[in-house]
C-alpha cells in the first residue's frame, strides 16, 4: 500500500464501512487512520443483528448503500480483501456497474464458515485474483474456470507482522493495564455459522472450560466479529468475566497489540 501512495500514476483512496464505523466494534478506522492513511469514504451502514435474518438484512443494507456509491464514484479498480459477508455484498453491487474488481486472499477455504462462500463470491466477480499459495490458485483456476487471472503473493499479514515492532511486558502493561506476567490464555473464539445453532451448546461448553481454566491463569478474550449468532459468545464471556476479574474482554486490540498478546500469552485457544 505505501507503494501505491507514492507513486505519482496512482491515485489511491481507501473505502472503510460495516464494522470498522462501528462504536460497538470499536471505531476500527481510526486505527487506518492512525497508520497514516486517509479514510476517503465512509459508508454507514444500519446493522440489524447476528440472527440469520438480521445477517441477511445487514446483507442488503450493504448492497442498497453501494448501489448509491458505485453509481456515483467510478475507480479504474476495486481491491476488495478477504471473505466477509460485507465485502460480498459491496461486490455484489458492483456487478450490474461493470466495475473491474481485485480479490486479495482468493481461493482459500474456511471449515464450519459460510465465510467461504462470500469469499467464492468475491472471486467470481473478480478480474484479478492474489493468492497466497500455488494449491490456492489451482482452486481459482477451477472456480473461475480461467487461466492467466492469479498471482501468488503469499500472506500480507505475514509481510505486516514483519514491520510491527511488537510490545514486551512492561508495554503492553502500560496500554492495556494488563499484567502479562501472569500466566495467560488467549481465547480467539468465532461462532460456527454453517451449524450456526450449535452455538448455543458450543457456548455452554467453553463457559464451563473458562471458569475450570481461570483458576489456574489470567483469560484474554479477543471478542467476536458480527458474524451469525455471534452475540451467544459475546453474553456468554460478560457472563464469566462477572464472576471473575481475571478474565479480560477486549473489543479491538489492533495488530501491534493482537500479535503482542499473541507472542506473551502461554496458549492461543481458538477456531479461526
Amino acid at each position: 500500500m505505501e507503494l501505491w501512495l507514492n507513486d505519482e500514476e496512482i491515485e489511491f483512496e481507501i473505502i472503510a464501512f460495516g464494522q470498522h464505523l462501528l462504536n460497538s466494534f470499536g471505531n476500527t478506522f481510526q486505527e487506518i487512520e492512525q497508520d497514516g492513511f486517509e479514510v476517503k469514504h465512509k459508508i454507514s451502514v444500519n446493522y440489524e443483528n447476528d440472527s440469520p435474518s438480521g445477517i441477511a438484512s445487514n446483507y442488503a443494507n450493504i448492497v442498497k448503500k453501494f448501489v448509491e456509491f458505485w453509481q456515483n464514484n467510478r475507480f479504474d479498480w476495486v481491491i476488495a480483501l478477504g471473505d466477509r459477508y460485507e465485502m460480498s455484498a459491496a461486490v455484489q453491487a458492483s456487478i450490474p456497474f461493470q466495475l473491474r474488481i481485485a480479490h486479495i486472499h482468493a481461493g482459500e477455504t474456511t471449515l464450519g464458515a459460510i465465510d467461504e462462500i462470500y469469499r467464492h463470491q468475491i472471486s467470481l466477480v473478480a478480474e484479478l485474483h492474489f493468492v497466497s499459495l500455488d494449491i490456492y490458485a489451482k482452486r481459482i483456476h477451477d472456480l473461475v474456470n480461467c487461466t492467466g487471472s492469479t498471482t501468488v503473493t503469499g500472506a500480507i499479514g505475514l509481510e505486516n507482522l514483519k514491520k510491527i515492532k511488537l510490545m514486551n511486558v512492561h508495554d503492553f502493561m502500560q496500554k492495556w493495564n494488563i499484567d502479562m506476567n501472569i500466566p495467560t490464555l488467549f481465547f480467539i473464539v468465532h461462532p460456527e455459522t454453517k451449524n450456526y445453532e450449535s452455538n448455543i451448546e458450543y457456548s455452554h461448553v467453553l463457559e464451563e472450560a473458562c471458569l475450570e481454566l481461570v483458576k489456574t491463569f489470567q483469560l484474554i478474550i479477543s471478542l467476536p466479529n458480527s458474524d451469525t449468532n455471534g452475540s451467544i459468545y459475546r453474553e456468554m464471556w460478560k457472563r464469566v468475566q462477572s464472576k471473575n476479574e481475571s478474565i479480560k474482554l477486549i473489543e479491538h486490540f489492533g495488530s501491534e497489540s493482537f500479535f503482542s498478546c499473541m507472542k506473551l500469552s502461554k496458549l492461543i485457544v481458538g477456531n479461526s
